[in-house]
């Protein structure tokens, strides 16, 4: 049996209302590279990558929850960052989700 093909597409208006980013970052160039539920908590997992090589200080901003913070990234580093959405905290913690030493 042999059926055509078939193909559809939309082409929003754009009249809707512009929605806001959860995660906005001031420097472009920063990458969020992973946002996911903790393993071991109500928290979630941000993770950042600086791609450049380059000294990188971006604000981290997360509208929804209201919090705003500067984060320093070293050349090529990944930051993984532990959200918790009740007490409005982000900190660093380490790929396995340990707080690190900092």
């Amino acid at each position: 049996w042999s059926a055509k093909p078939f193909v559809w597409a939309e082409c929003p208006s754009g009249d809707g209302k512009l929605l806001q980013s959860f995660i906005h970052l001031s420097d472009p160039t920063v990458l969020v590279t992973a946002f996911k539920k903790a393993e071991r908590s109500e928290a979630y997992i941000l993770r950042l990558f600086e791609p450049t090589g380059t000294l990188i200080t971006t604000t981290l901003t997360l509208s929804a929850l209201g919090i705003r913070q500067d984060i320093v990234l070293k050349p090529f580093e990944i930051l993984t960052l532990k959200l918790d959405p009740i007490q409005k905290s982000l900190v660093p913690i380490d790929l396995m989700e340990n707080y690190k030493g900092i």
